[in-house]
């Protein structure tokens, strides 16, 4: 069977195929080939194939030698055209280990084995390993290629004008052909079926019509670039090359994961050639992680970092990385200068911007943890005759900056630590810093105060989720602000963070930066009056009673003499749980009713369903549900009606303990998984730890000792992060109950010691509910125990510190092993 002389060699293997009554799946399994080689020669994008395909082609398919010769003949045909000689340019040989990105490579091999991707481009900032992962994915493509790899470095090429004779030289032209310029590389690769490898394309962006070109008549070509910015072609595709997956802080200490991070294992390599004996130790294990937490994953500035493993430990190296780009220095000689150093490799990108950009480059260093366009816009350029949105973009497009995706709201634009301390440098030597860094304050103080707003209504849960996005920032004006003596301003934005602080749990937190405020200086009155309200208020959430009412007494007197009937309310609100939480029940219901009586005045209903809230909660350890229920019920009614749904949700949890008091436990199950879901929403730690205590106990006294213990566990841990001692008590007492139920009575004895020695140091006597609760289990302790036994455990218990103690109730499961499985809907 001959050919015609204008068939095309995929059109004669079809045709070969199709007589021969194969699939190309057939084919492919016959011929020992890949699916998509077979396709790729029949739909013309490899022209010219091995004579080993050529071989298992004939055999599979039984060509006679007269068909064998056809394919011959067009295969000589496509290799011949064009003055090009085998190419001078191979993979360079890389002198070190490739480490911890197989991810990515996969990832590199499924696009460039995609038919309809002929043009993809390796983006990213300086450092983070784009020329590496490009050289070592066409490494591993070079089969897929009959013409295989041609890497064109560039990093070198000064201008645009030079990239085609560096192109020429790489594809091996022959001397005769080069002059053509653009039209010898053209035919260089017409018939070709070649990767060409363009490393570092960023500085000659002038050359990318001669890509397009390539793209449009070479077929058979493919393009794998390598660039800092988009190349902004019709046929790109784009892969942002990720930093190194870095450790979390719950790996430091295990050895066995920790050296299987990508990061760490790229800094014990790299420490391990400067200094042969280095070895991952639990002594230095956590300094390694961090030190590879705090570079961002970058690996070039991890390689330098560990060089210095020759004179420095990774606790020094860590202590050092304040100064990151002056330490980061000094890599090989033999790899480009802009290698050598973290601060070049950023300084090369930052010199390829226009100065409107390099301006907005450093400005951007006055944010902390990102920011979006508006204040951006707002902070950076306020007024500026400038599309913020070009200039915003095109650091992305430079890779100076990321862009995080939010499924709702605004973006934001991120900088790696290690390129915004590059910025900040820049920033510093700015005319502007000091100006930025007042008016970065005071876009967050504003911000913070329409959150304030915000927060009692229906959208809290995105103020609150907008809130904990901007706390770098926030903690970044905060500290402005005190440092540059504005305690007003400073007052003024901790008072309007109260709120969030509480329903967060960042009430250490909260604690230290509004005491600083309060310390700063003056203020006016009712800005002094807010800030010591909440600072009572986190000091009650933490079940610092005296503090707390230290602060509601100094608040109370700011609010008498403002004659503020509102602040009078909630520091009235504030007394009366202090009051509750001591057991002083008649002090407290009187303190609620007149916090009740003056919201009403003012027409404050969040305020007023919280006075009946409380209310009710006095009235339940009382024992007298019925009126315990009435309170709520109306509470609930105004949470409601003003779609609150943390106001709903504490509600909600308070009526579930009446439901169970009165033996609905089923009612009771509902109205605690109603409340977890609305406080999951709003993001209220506290009362998410107060729901899984009450569902524990449920499961508890259910016999589900499994179930109860993994709901306590979780509590525990919410309660121990939030600095939350009066809970911790409370869950402490739950879990001696469960070692009592389980049979571990001395065990049981020193839980219930150490959480009855930090109700007494916290002066939180035992009421109402848990009382009832827990003394059952008690009695069970002391009686398996033995007293003297029972005795001696309680004593050893109230001897531990309260951290130990924790860890002591988390140290192992308990030997009970009911209903062991999942948590489901009581989470």
């Amino acid at each position: 069977m001959g050919t015609a002389e204008s068939e095309r060699l995929g059109d004669l293997i079809r045709r070969y195929r199709l007589a021969a009554g194969f699939t190309q799946e057939e084919l492919a399994e016959r011929a020992a080939l890949s699916l998509r080689a077979v396709g790729d020669l029949e739909r013309g994008v490899h022209r010219a194939p091995r004579r080993e395909t050529i071989e298992l082609l004939a055999q599979a398919l039984g060509l006679s030698a007269e068909e064998r010769g056809a394919i011959e003949i067009l295969t000589d045909r496509a290799r011949r055209p064009g003055p090009v000689a085998s190419p001078r340019s191979v993979l360079p040989p890389q002198p070190t280990s490739f480490l911890g990105r197989e991810q990515e490579l996969g990832e590199l091999a499924d696009l460039m084995q995609d038919p309809g991707v002929r043009l993809l481009t390796l983006l990213g900032p300086g450092g983070v390993g784009k020329t590496r992962l490009a050289i070592e994915g066409a490494r591993a493509l070079q089969g897929d290629f009959g013409d295989g790899v041609v890497f064109v470095p560039l990093a070198s090429v000064r201008t645009a004008s030079l990239v085609v004779p560096t192109l020429i030289h790489a594809l091996g032209v022959e001397e005769g052909a080069r002059t053509a310029g653009g039209e010898a590389v053209i035919g260089a690769l017409r018939n070709r079926n070649v990767l060409l490898l363009l490393d570092n394309l960023e500085h000659v962006l002038d050359a990318t019509a001669l890509i397009a070109r390539v793209l449009h008549e070479c077929e058979g070509v493919k393009i794998l670039a390598t660039s800092r910015t988009v190349l902004r072609l019709a046929a790109e595709h784009t892969y942002t090359v990720p930093t190194m997956q870095v450790p979390g802080a719950e790996v430091a200490s295990d050895l066995s994961v920790l050296e299987t991070v990508p990061a760490v294992r790229l800094f014990v390599e790299r420490a391990r050639a400067a200094k042969s004996d280095f070895v991952l130790t639990a002594e230095n294990a956590e300094a390694i992680a961090e030190v590879c937490r705090r570079l961002d994953g970058l690996p070039l500035a991890i390689e330098l970092a560990a060089a210095r493993s020759r004179v420095l430990t990774p606790t020094v190296l860590l202590s050092r990385l304040s100064s990151r780009l002056d330490l980061l220095r000094g890599g090989a000689t033999d790899v480009p200068a802009r290698q050598q150093t973290v601060r070049e490799a950023i300084d090369w990108s930052y010199q390829l911007l226009e100065p409107p950009q390099q301006q907005l480059f450093a400005e951007l260093a006055v944010f902390e943890g990102g920011a979006t366009l508006d204040a951006i816009e707002a902070i950076c350029l306020p007024g500026a005759p400038v599309d913020a949105v070009d200039l915003v973009g095109s650091l992305l497009d430079q890779s100076l900056i990321s862009m995080e995706s939010a499924t709702e709201g605004a973006p934001r634009y991120q900088m790696l630590d290690t390129i915004r301390a590059f910025a900040h440098e820049h920033l510093e030597r700015s005319s502007k810093a000091e100006q930025l860094r007042a008016r970065h304050a005071r876009y967050f103080l504003s911000l913070a105060g329409e959150a304030e707003d915000g927060l009692l209504g229906e959208n809290q849960q995105h103020w609150m989720d907008d809130l904990d996005t901007e706390q770098p920032n926030l903690r970044a004006a905060l500290s402005y602000m005190l440092a540059a003596g504005d305690a007003p301003g400073a007052l003024q934005l901790a008072g309007a963070l109260g709120q969030f602080w509480v329903v967060r749990g960042y009430l250490d937190e909260g604690r230290v930066w509004l005491e600083a405020a309060l310390a700063a200086g003056d203020a006016d009155a009712a800005t002094r009056a807010k800030a010591t309200q909440f600072a009572g208020t986190l000091a009650y959430e933490q079940g610092n009673l005296d503090d707390a009412e230290r602060f509601y007494l100094a608040a109370r007197q700011l609010y008498l003499d403002l004659g503020d009937v509102r602040g009078l309310a909630a520091v009235a609100t504030g007394l009366g749980n202090v009051a509750w939480e001591r057991a002083d029940f008649e002090t407290a219901r009187t303190l609620f009713e007149s916090s009740l009586n003056l919201h009403q005045q003012v027409g404050d209903d969040i305020g007023a369903a919280a006075a009946l809230n409380n209310l009710g909660n006095v009235a339940c350890d009382e024992e007298n549900l019925t009126d315990a229920e009435r309170f709520y019920q109306r509470a609930l009614e105004l949470y409601r009606d003003r779609r609150n749904r943390r106001g709903a949700a504490v509600v909600l949890n308070n009526l579930g303990a009446v439901l169970e008091e009165q033996g609905d436990q089923d009612q009771a199950r509902d109205r605690y998984e109603e409340s977890l879901e609305l406080s999951r929403q709003v993001g209220d730690q506290d009362l998410t730890a107060a729901l899984l205590l009450n569902l524990g106990d449920l499961a508890l006294l259910d016999g589900k000792l499994g179930r109860a213990t993994a709901l306590y566990e979780e509590c525990l841990r919410l309660a121990d992060s939030l600095g939350a001692k009066g809970r911790i008590a409370s869950v402490l007492e739950r879990f001696a109950a469960v070692s009592a139920a389980g049979g571990e009575y001395e065990r049981a004895g020193r839980l219930f010691g150490a959480a009855d020695d930090t109700r007494e140091r916290m002066q939180i006597p035992w009421v109402g509910t848990d009382r009832r609760r827990l003394e059952p289990f008690v009695a069970a302790g002391r009686k398996g125990a033995g007293e003297g036994v029972w005795q001696g455990a309680v004593r050893a218990g109230r001897s531990m510190p309260l951290s130990e103690a924790v860890a002591y109730a988390l140290a192992r499961e308990t030997a009970s092993s009911h209903d062991p499985g999942p948590i489901g809907a009581d989470r």
